[in-house]
């Protein structure tokens, strides 16, 4: 599933400032983060199509209270995108990147999940079946816009392309 580009990049940038940019290694590529200084940490995920500047105004208002904020670009979305933008991600990829973050800038207390990044933070944290290796240890979990189920998700991608979402689930059930 190749994402969106997401548009507003100049606002993000605006929406970054104050925040250190780095890098953390992922899966043989980076994802790129923003760290914003204090305790105890929150780690933000933005959504499907997004990226961290989208959650620019929750991070600088819980870095003036004092949190250690990290957001970061999921695979293939905004500065974590290849060199030629083509890169493929899934909402379990989202959900390792979440421990690569959480790794590499941890500890977090809590982490703030918007649609597919809140989808994949709850699946990081419950880190139950193929999804155990990546499983993060958090306090809090704020799920904003979560997906309540994946034939949500599959039912807007269908919208979206014109597709029938009752022809794919007809399909996949064959």
């Amino acid at each position: 599933s190749t994402p969106p580009p997401a548009e507003g990049a100049d606002a993000d940038g605006r929406l970054l400032q104050g925040a250190v940019a780095g890098s953390v290694p992922f899966e043989g590529r980076a994802l790129a983060t923003w760290t914003w200084d204090g305790e105890p940490g929150v780690r933000l995920a933005h959504g499907w199509g997004s990226r961290a500047g989208h959650l620019g105004l929750i991070a600088r208002g819980l870095a003036r209270a004092g949190h250690r904020v990290v957001a970061f670009d999921a695979p293939a979305h905004g500065g974590s995108r290849g060199a030629d933008g083509a890169e493929l991600s899934n909402g379990f990829e989202f959900a390792r990147a979440i421990h690569a973050v959480h790794r590499a800038c941890g500890p977090f207390a809590s982490v703030v999940g918007h649609s597919l990044g809140a989808l994949a933070a709850a699946w990081a944290a419950a880190g139950r079946g193929a999804m155990a290796p990546y499983r993060v240890e958090v306090a809090a979990l704020v799920l904003v816009s979560a997906p309540s189920g994946i034939n949500e998700l599959m039912a807007n991608w269908c919208r979206r392309r014109g597709l029938a979402f009752d022809d794919l689930k007809r399909s996949l059930d064959r």
